[in-house]
């Protein structure tokens, strides 16, 4: 099999759970000894990191085309429908993965795959401006319309999906996401002071602001510091403001982004992870968390009592900063002990490990590349290459 996979999506900063998501799928595809079967596309400022991650990987270094247009998408949506599928077909590719949305236009000769990651603005519309809700229509109508397969990364995903797009379900298939644990919670010398830890908060429904709310309703009976990961897009910039002009402004930091290095540490020494999420198809660093034997609360939004195995702490409702407080001093209060957490942290990491779910993923485009077997959708890969 030789497995095409576009990276062009990525930008030349990190870009958050998206991201992580392919890096670690990478590097899994790399550790289990595949990576030779792979065939990336991506622009040069990714290609450094790409080789660290896959170094037996074929790279596929495109110029970006189109500086002029003022939007990334645009560029990438050219490149997508106009000149990847020659390069797909030069480079003798069986199938192609899209790790995002936004795939182009175009039907390609090969069998493809799509990794939308969640239809959060399709689902709530009313949390986007019209500009944002045409365009995400229009991308994932196309997706959907022109791709062969379209993996969901959660159940709770797969049926937000074949709600909107009931005339597609029969192409959804879930395939989890793969985690990258770190070491699990053992460090010498725990935090001083204590540390409650929020990753990725720099979209609007992560709801940092409720988190802070909370975290200013208890400050006084907890020794905690609250420590908030992240970069912040426009939208989130008010965050700044808040800390900044709260009395308890000295025991809250805007850290933005952390390495890998960085934020393992923060996850080992950090007594209770908080997600206030207002949505999630998948939730990524609570898991992660979680498999490093961190104590979890979190909302009961959408996806993530199903990505956390149901074994988190949950409040509601998520923008009660009342309710988040509470139930951030109950588990303080009376925390789990260490061998329900190293429980839970196994369980975790069972389910979600990147060489896992890299093994998943390879068997489901093994059989997508085989016209004589079937893929998790229940659709026959000839019959379905034939209607393209």
């Amino acid at each position: 099999m030789k497995l095409g996979i576009d990276l062009t999506f990525l930008g030349e900063s990190f870009g958050g759970g998206k991201d992580q998501f392919i890096y670690n799928l990478l590097a899994g595809w790399q550790e289990q000894g595949w990576a030779d079967e792979l065939v990336l596309f991506l622009y040069p400022h990714a290609q450094d990191r790409i080789r660290e991650l896959v170094p037996t990987a074929q790279v596929v270094v495109v110029e970006e085309r189109f500086s002029w247009m003022p939007k990334k998408l645009a560029r990438d949506l050219w490149f997508r429908t106009f000149v990847l599928p020659g390069l797909v077909q030069k480079q003798g590719v069986d199938a192609l993965f899209f790790p995002q949305a936004g795939t182009g236009f175009r039907r390609l000769s090969v069998p493809t795959a799509v990794n939308p990651h969640d239809i959060q603005f399709i689902e709530y519309p009313e949390r986007a401006g019209l500009g944002e809700r045409l365009k995400t229509r229009l991308l994932y109508t196309a997706d959907f319309r022109l791709r062969d397969i379209i993996v969901a990364i959660s159940d709770y995903d797969r049926s937000a999906m074949a709600k909107h797009f009931p005339d597609q379900a029969g192409k959804l298939v879930r395939i989890y996401n793969p985690i990258r644990f770190g070491e699990e919670k053992q460090l010498e010398k725990p935090l001083d002071p204590p540390v409650i830890l929020a990753v990725n908060i720099g979209f609007v429904h992560k709801n940092t602001e409720t988190l802070i709310q909370a975290f200013e309703r208890v400050a006084d009976r907890i020794t905690h510091d609250l420590i908030l990961v992240g970069n912040l897009r426009p939208e989130t910039a008010h965050l700044r403001t808040l800390v900044s002009k709260s009395p308890w402004r000295y025991r809250m930091r805007l850290t933005g982004y952390l390495n890998e290095q960085e934020l393992g540490r923060l996850y080992a020494g950090s007594d209770l992870f908080v997600t206030p999420s207002l949505y999630e198809g998948f939730g990524m660093p609570p898991v992660e968390a979680m498999g490093q034997g961190v104590a979890v609360v979190s909302s009961r939004e959408t996806a993530l009592p199903e990505a956390t195995l149901e074994r988190a702490f949950y409040y509601e409702p998520a923008l009660s900063a009342e309710a988040l407080g509470a139930r951030i001093l109950a588990v303080l209060g009376d925390p789990p002990d260490q061998e329900t957490l190293i429980r839970i942290g196994n369980e975790v990491r069972a389910r979600y490990d990147y060489r896992q779910i890299a093994a998943e993923y390879r068997a489901f485009f093994v059989r997508l590349t085989q016209p004589e077997r079937s893929v998790d959708a229940g659709v026959h890969v000839s019959e379905r290459t034939r209607t393209n």
